[in-house]
């Protein structure tokens, strides 16, 4: 669902919203929830080494229309369907001249080998943890860049002091 940037900048917020690229601003709201993959559908779609610009969200979001919002089923996990997609050249399922775009059909149509419940449960046992951990410390990292860009400036300007002891170990 589209938002224009007047309207964001009326909706400020804690939750990312998402174009083909990445998080384009925070707004007040969200309509996803969770882990979610996310395809450019037009503008940036595909990367230098010709696979789909993707892009691994969770906690709770909002998404443009120009990118496709992709959930997994079957007994095949977010975290699979990504590793699926991040490896697939798209430049054949492409159209547009003047702006590429990867509409819905030509990403529907992708042929892909879905495997059998047991290796996709084996294999998502694998991975899961690892992808439990990545969101874990972006997540930790984006709470460390906020406290060091809400202490830096009360640092600089002389607001806030560090005890010598401190700077001593």
């Amino acid at each position: 669902i589209p938002l224009a940037g007047a309207e964001r900048k009326k909706r400020p917020g804690k939750y990312p919203y998402y174009g083909a690229t990445g998080a384009l601003d925070f707004i007040d709201s969200f309509i996803f929830e969770g882990p979610h993959i996310l395809v450019g559908e037009d503008g940036t779609v595909i990367t230098d080494s010709g696979t789909p610009l993707v892009q691994y969200v969770w906690n709770k979001f909002w998404v443009s229309n120009h990118a496709h919002v992709l959930q997994a089923k079957n007994g095949f996990s977010v975290e699979q369907l990504k590793l699926l997609i991040d490896r697939i050249q798209i430049s054949n399922y492409i159209t547009g001249a003047v702006q590429p775009k990867l509409n819905q059909g030509n990403l529907k149509s992708i042929p892909c080998i879905i495997p059998p419940t047991t290796v996709s449960a084996a294999f998502g046992s694998v991975i899961e943890p690892i992808f439990r951990n990545i969101r874990r410390l972006t997540d930790e990292n984006k709470v460390l860049v906020e406290l060091r860009d809400s202490l830096m400036p009360r640092l600089i300007s002389g607001e806030l002091q560090i005890p010598e002891e401190m700077l001593a170990s």
